[in-house]
């Protein structure tokens, strides 16, 4: 029979347990920094979302007034072409009143001419009466 030996471990025990306790704290602290990255990665993808959603909403915003602009500068137009031909009226109307009063100045002058003629006619019918 071989004599045993009595090996004092405790000491690497408590250094073993030691080494176990630590890397099962690094664990946890290391589970704790995923776990607040996760969380950090969830809001980001959540904000990029969000600004996603604010520059469709920005990008729709900006089509409508592109087109209100199309719809505005369209008006715009028809607005200046009815004005061209308001102004062309105008100008027509103008000459027109221009041409009735040289035809109603006309039309006077041959009243007065007419009125000279009857004086006339007048006269000389007066001088075959009895």
């Amino acid at each position: 029979m071989l004599p045993r030996y009595r090996v004092d471990l405790s000491g690497e025990s408590n250094e073993i347990q030691a080494m176990i306790d630590s890397l099962q704290a690094q664990a946890h602290a290391a589970v704790q920094v995923i776990t607040r990255g996760q969380d950090k990665a969830k809001s980001t993808v959540s904000k990029a979302s969000n600004a996603g959603d604010a520059l469709k909403a920005i990008t729709e915003s900006v089509t409508t007034i592109n087109n209100m602009n199309t719809e505005i500068a369209l008006s715009s137009e028809q607005q200046t072409i009815v004005t061209e031909e308001i102004n062309n009226n105008v100008v027509n109307i103008s000459l027109v009143a221009d041409e009735n009063a040289s035809a109603s100045d006309k039309l006077g002058q041959s009243s007065q001419n007419l009125a000279c003629l009857a004086e006339e006619l007048n006269n000389l019918v007066s001088q075959f009466k009895y």
